[in-house]
């Protein structure tokens, strides 16, 4: 089970975390990768080039991840 921006059992000082703006944080770090990958699939909907920075990983990671028991994109 993916735990990102849920799981901060393995800080130290878990209490000293505030828990609101651990969330903002978590909620601007996704929302820029979202407009990041919409800036660069925007001209590309139909897919008709490779060209695609955000996707680095779909050179590697079939052969990776699948040996390795994981499923598509848990490596990235």
């Amino acid at each position: 089970k993916t735990k990102f921006g849920t799981d901060i059992s393995g800080i130290d000082d878990v209490d000293s975390v505030n828990l609101e703006d651990f969330d903002a944080d978590c909620e601007r770090v996704v929302g820029m990768a979202m407009e990041s990958y919409v800036r660069a699939e925007f001209g590309n909907l139909w897919e008709t080039h490779q060209c695609r920075p955000h996707a680095y990983g779909h050179t590697w990671s079939p052969g990776y991840e699948l040996p390795a028991g994981m499923l598509h994109g848990h490596a990235v």
